[in-house]
């Protein structure tokens, strides 16, 4: 979908602008962002507002509506920090967590049974970081499966696949045959995954979003739009969570 740039914070003296936004939100300006995106910094759990230029910030005050609908559901939904007893979703489905002290694990070991994911290690506090390592690798897993399967049926040869940990988006296909996701994505069901896969192939073949675009996507993949209205609405949802 779009690319990331390093972003550079917005000079202190533009924070006027800002008054009358509950949270008293950062601003941070990405060149590639194609639009304005709300979105909480994931060690702070602060908000920021992401420009795609400068220029928006002669507008910010006509996105105030907007960023106090999203605040308001964020105040609904805060950040989660992830600790033993916590429910988190995998492929779709609440599964709870557990951790179980065992000194003699120099690297904590990932059990996943029945909706449970039991984690044993020294320190509890290893919990989250082993959680996302095992998260990610399934991620590309099924990246991986589900690409190579879209890729085959489209005609395409792909190069590379990878999965990261991005803020604003849930995937992008670079230099027409790389692809790279965003590895939330196995929070989410498997449909919501396929149908991004989907979406990123297809841009092997039209790097764009026109109608021609659309059109590739929906002849093989039918709910493209009820995947992408689901991720539009449940999305900002998987990025709560803390690891």
């Amino acid at each position: 979908m779009f690319h990331f740039l390093k972003k550079t914070t917005v000079a202190i003296h533009h924070q006027h602008s800002l008054e009358n936004f509950e949270g008293k939100p950062s601003l941070k300006i990405n060149p590639r962002s194609k639009r304005i995106v709300f979105r909480c910094d994931q060690k702070t759990g602060k908000p920021v507002i992401v420009l795609p230029s400068s220029f928006y910030l002669k507008k910010i005050n006509t996105y105030e509506a907007s960023y106090h609908q999203w605040y308001a559901n964020l105040k609904i939904n805060p950040p989660r920090t992830l600790s033993t007893g916590s429910s988190f979703p995998y492929k779709g489905t609440p599964h709870l967590l557990n951790f179980t002290q065992e000194k003699l694990y120099s690297t904590p070991q990932i059990i996943h049974d029945d909706g449970i994911f039991i984690i044993k290690g020294r320190a509890e506090k290893d919990l989250g970081p082993a959680l996302k390592n095992y998260l990610v690798a399934a991620a590309l897993d099924y990246a991986m499966e589900k690409s190579h399967l879209y890729a085959h049926k489209l005609g395409v040869e792909l190069t590379h696949i990878a999965v990261k940990d991005m803020k604003t988006m849930w995937g992008r296909c670079m230099r027409g045959k790389d692809l790279c996701y965003n590895w939330r994505l196995i929070l989410a069901p498997p449909e919501i995954f396929d149908y991004v896969c989907a979406h990123e192939v297809s841009h092997c073949i039209h790097p764009h979003h026109q109608p021609a675009f659309w059109k590739l996507v929906s002849s093989f993949f039918p709910r493209a739009k009820e995947s992408r209205l689901w991720l539009k609405k449940h999305g900002p949802e998987l990025m709560m969570y803390q690891f």
